[in-house]
């Protein structure tokens, strides 16, 4: 396999684990083959956030190079994408990047505060409930995880726990202890649906489809919710 078909495979999640091992090989001894991928990372990203500007700039960066020093793999359908984004407007290009780091990031967003209203800065309540909640408003992640903890410790207080595991997500480290958390609880069904949804995100983030996959297709059986997005998710897997 080539070059060109190493770094497609990448952005296609389609790469065998021998074909994987060439692939990291390559981005530790080869420079142009780096500097390639860090390109096609940076404008896949700027097309998945419509990011026009940002976008724009580094197609300029790009074209500005002399034609010795471009990389000769480079692959001109993602610069004609990228032209149709902005063309056109809101095009959203997930479905040609189908590896489980895109989904994921496609499909998290950051669980709101839904158990106490937001507190003035100026308040005088400083209670471990309100601190919890206004580190994990503010993304304050490892006092709010502290927070949580120590809240479900003396009370076990289920709400504690789900933002606790939601804290670890938006943290965006020990996803596994998220998982843990969310796939070993007896959740209410306050927490159910939302519990299985953010672990079948956590099982993508960690590049395990199959699990990802029957989490979601548990919660398409047995719930409503977010039923659209399980859908178009179980559909990409």
């Amino acid at each position: 396999m080539n070059k060109e078909d190493l770094l497609n495979g990448y952005f296609e999640n389609s790469l065998s684990n021998e074909e994987k091992k060439v692939f990291e090989d390559l981005l530790k001894n080869d420079a142009e083959f780096k500097e390639e991928f860090e390109l096609r990372k940076d404008l896949k990203s700027a097309l998945q956030q419509n990011k026009r500007k940002e976008l724009k700039e580094k197609l300029k960066e790009y074209e500005a190079r002399k034609p010795k020093e471009r990389s000769l793999v480079f692959n001109w359908r993602y610069v004609a994408a990228a032209v149709l984004v902005l063309g056109f407007g809101t095009y959203f290009l997930v479905n040609d990047f189908q590896n489980t780091e895109d989904l994921y990031s496609a499909y998290y967003e950051t669980y709101p505060n839904t158990v106490l209203p937001v507190v003035r800065a100026d308040s005088t309540e400083e209670s471990p409930e309100t601190l919890a909640f206004q580190a994990y408003e503010n993304e304050d992640h490892e006092r709010a995880i502290d927070l949580f903890s120590s809240i479900y410790e003396k009370s076990h207080a289920e709400y504690a726990l789900f933002y606790k595991a939601m804290s670890i997500l938006d943290k965006g480290e020990a996803t596994q202890e998220a998982i843990r958390i969310l796939q070993n609880t007896e959740w209410s069904d306050d927490y159910k649906d939302k519990s299985l949804w953010y672990l079948a995100l956590a099982y993508l983030k960690l590049d395990n489809k199959p699990k990802a996959k029957l989490v979601l297709e548990k919660l398409k059986n047995e719930s409503n919710y977010r039923n659209q997005q399980v859908s178009e998710l179980l559909g990409k897997l």
